[in-house]
Formats: C-alpha cells, structure tokens, sequence
C-alpha cells in the first residue's frame, strides 16, 4: 500500500508548541523543503497497521511480512511488517479498544478533530475519543517514536480535545463535563514506566487553552514574530531564521574561550540543538561534494564498518540454544519481555527494578522532578 499523509499546512498540531510560541515560524518552514524523516514514515506505516486491524478487528500478525510503502511528498520508503511491529500494534490496539469500549461510552476510533471556528486550517487526526458515562472525555494518540512524550500539557492532545468537545460534546451536554484525560499510547519510548500516559486537567483549562491557541493562530495569520527557545529543535529553519542566526554568529567567542564560565555553558547549551544540526548539515554537505568528487580539505570518504549479522534470527537462536542450552541467550528487555503476555509482564514486575536516576543537564522548563543529591547516611544506611 501507499500511504499519503495530509497535514495542515500551516498549524499542524505536532508542532503547535512551536508554532504558538514563535508565530513566524509556520511562514518560515514554507521557504524550507522539509523532506520527512524515516522515522516520521515508519509512525505512518504502524499507523496504517494501527487502523487496519482497529477497523476490521482482525490481528495484525495476519500481515507478517508484509512490506507497507509510505509515500509522502517526494520521498517513498518501505518498511517491513515484523513481529515488533505487530506487538506494539497489539499493544496500542488493545489500549484503544478499552478506552472506546468503556461501559456506556460514546466513542470513535481515527476521528479527525477539526477547529474551524479559529482557522480552517487548524485539524488534526487522532487515534480516539470516548465520553463515558461519568463526563470524562478521554482524548488518545499513539506516538511511535523513541523519544519519549509526555501527555502533560501537550499541545498537540489538547488541540484534538478541543475540536472534539466543540464539535461532538457540547452540543449534547452543554459543559457538563467532569473532566479531560489526555493519553499517549507509546510501546517504543525509551525512557522506563507505562506505554500508555495519562494526563487530567478540567474543562475550565481546557477553554483557557482555547484562548491562547486564538491568540497565537490570529499571531500566525496577522502579527508574526520569531521567539528562540525549546521549540525549536525540529523546526526545518534552525539556523536560518533571524533568531538562530544571530544566536551563532554571537556565540563564537563563548566557544573561543579558554576556560567557561557557567554563564558561558549556559550559553552554549542553550544552542546545543543549534549547533548539532549545523554539524549535521556540514556532514551532509561535505559528504555531498565529495562523492561529486570536490574538495573538502582535510576529509575524505571511506567505507564504513558494519557489525556482523545473522542471516535468519530464529535459526540462529535455535542452533545456539540447542548447542549451549539457555545460559548462552541473553534475556529480553523488561519492556521486550512485556510484550509477551501476561505472565511474562508478571515476571517482569518480580524480577525487575527501575535503579535510581542520576544527575542530567535539563532546561528548566523539564517536567521530570529536580535531582536531589542523597546524603550519606541515605546511600548506605546509619
């Protein structure tokens, strides 16, 4: 199959925490071919996988092997139906039916959350909604990245709250609603804890956050301005914009320094995601002009080395069980080891531990808990 994906051009609700904070950035990415990344592409095939067996009911492991070809502007790639993929759809999909299929529930599954009545170009689609028989409207999406997303105050989940409380609940029950739950069903997120997040907050906070999505699409439209910050990360104009561009041309003597201040590594982290894409923009650049055989002084190209692999994995696994017994396998992840059922997730929650995090440069605005050193007396006891 071939999957197109239509976004919103210029308010897509994954990037509406940049989008809302710099309001010029939606122009700004219009000047930039921002070319899908493979990851962006595999999350749209797990969701064809996602929707296929959510609409017919069946299981996704009758798709093994199956290769699903995603096309999305100019770019084509192929991706492989494997026993990963099945398992996390299990998983999502399993999660998504006990949300729609709560007792008395109104639910749909794949729903487009439009917002007309602030910009016509402002909808997005989400994975399902269902308003039970308590009030609470509960809004899920399913994330197939790695890097993890918390459903605290996202955007994103709040936006396709909105849509939906204005177009399907209010006309039925007015703003007798109990609550919002704002979930986030992700089986590859790296960091420990559930695959499926929740978040609550209250039909008042989620009008306040009608107010300033007014406020910034109207921005967008009438009064852009840039404005620097977190979000901008996977903005396609990182380093071109005026912002970002003038914080690189000032940050050169704060690189030059012999020794840092920490104002000075304030400085320099503040623009890590900065400088990282410029670092990856001069390897594709470099990397360019010498397969067209032009010179990039002090650099050449070599073949890179590629770690052995198993022609068949099963037969591989098979050969050295049966030759060393269990003691020469490694055992799964905990998360891997989840996905196996319910009586490997029971082992899971005997055997396993989450160890103690440790000390990690984060900006303030993070919203994991601030590190508190222990003492002493804590680490090893009176």
């Amino acid at each position: 199959m071939t999957e197109e994906a239509a976004h919103s051009q210029w308010f897509p609700p994954s990037s509406a925490k940049r989008w809302m904070n710099c309001t010029a950035s939606p122009h700004a990415v219009q000047r930039y071919k921002d070319e899908p990344g493979e990851a962006a592409m595999e999350g749209t095939a797990f969701h064809w996988l996602l929707e296929n067996c959510l609409v017919d009911g069946s299981d996704p492991a009758a798709l093994m092997g199956r290769t699903l070809t995603v096309t999305e502007g100019q770019t084509t790639r192929e991706f492989l139906i494997d026993k990963d993929m099945i398992a996390d759809a299990r998983l999502v999909a399993s999660a998504i039916r006990e949300v729609a299929l709560q007792p008395g529930a109104m639910s749909r599954v794949e729903v487009k959350a439009r917002l007309p009545w602030i910009d016509s170009d402002l909808h997005g689609r989400t994975d399902v909604w269902a308003f039970d028989a308590n009030g609470w409207l509960s809004v899920m999406d399913a994330k197939y990245g790695r890097v993890d997303v918390s459903p605290i105050e996202l955007e994103q989940l709040l936006i396709y709250a909105l849509g939906i409380y204005r177009e399907h609940i209010e006309p039925l029950v007015g703003d007798k609603v109990a609550g919002i739950n704002l979930m986030i069903a992700q089986p590859r997120s790296l960091l420990p804890g559930p695959r499926i997040k929740t978040w609550q907050c209250s039909l008042d906070y989620l009008l306040n956050f009608e107010l300033e999505l007014r406020v910034a699409v109207h921005a967008v439209r009438h009064k852009p301005e840039f404005k620097m910050g977190e979000w901008c990360k996977y903005c396609p104009a990182l380093g071109s914009c005026p912002p970002t561009n003038a914080a690189l041309y000032n940050i050169g003597h704060t690189l030059a320094a012999a020794e840092m201040t920490g104002v000075d590594a304030a400085r320099v982290l503040l623009l890590k995601d900065l400088l990282e894409t410029k670092l990856k923009q001069a390897a594709v650049v470099a990397k360019e002009a010498l397969l067209h055989r032009q010179d990039v002084p002090g650099f050449k190209l070599v073949t890179s080395r590629k770690h052995r692999q198993y022609r068949d994995e099963e037969l591989a696994k098979d050969a050295i069980l049966a030759e060393y017994g269990a003691k020469a396998l490694k055992p799964p992840t905990p998360s891997q080891a989840e996905k196996l059922g319910p009586d490997a997730k029971a082992i899971v929650d005997r055997l396993s531990f989450t160890p103690p995090g440790e000390p990690e440069i984060a900006p303030v605005s993070d919203k994991r808990a601030a590190y508190v050193a222990r003492s002493a007396e804590q680490m090893f006891g009176a």
